[in-house]
């Protein structure tokens, strides 16, 4: 069995989320009582465009279906890099928009 590393605790204990880690990249989310919800996805600069982001993105939508979760919820922040591309990718991925404000956007889909 793994250890969790420091910041898998971190965000454990600080926000009640957990991580999904690669050696490549990670993903942060947690878990509700009816949807998954995606907080961070992040890929090394190398490996970016390769479809590891989609891939952890997979597999947390896996996680969440183990435990009878079929919605899964992300999120873009318009303000930061790359919000456009994201905002494209999580479309092209079946994503919906589910709400927005001047700083968030939040998008839905069935996983």
């Amino acid at each position: 069995m793994s250890r969790m590393s420091l910041y898998a605790q971190y965000v454990k204990e600080r926000e009640g989320a957990s991580i999904l880690e690669r050696d490549w990249g990670f993903a942060v989310y947690i878990m509700q009582a009816d949807h998954v919800y995606l907080q961070d996805i992040f890929v090394i600069e190398a490996e970016r465009k390769s479809g590891k982001g989609v891939e952890l993105m997979n597999d947390v939508a896996a996680i969440a279906r183990e435990v009878g979760i079929a919605k899964m919820i992300g999120s873009v922040a318009p303000s930061t890099p790359f919000a456009d591309s994201m905002l494209k990718i999580m479309q092209g991925l079946g994503f919906k928009l589910l709400s927005a404000s001047e700083d968030m956007i939040y998008l839905i889909k069935e996983i």
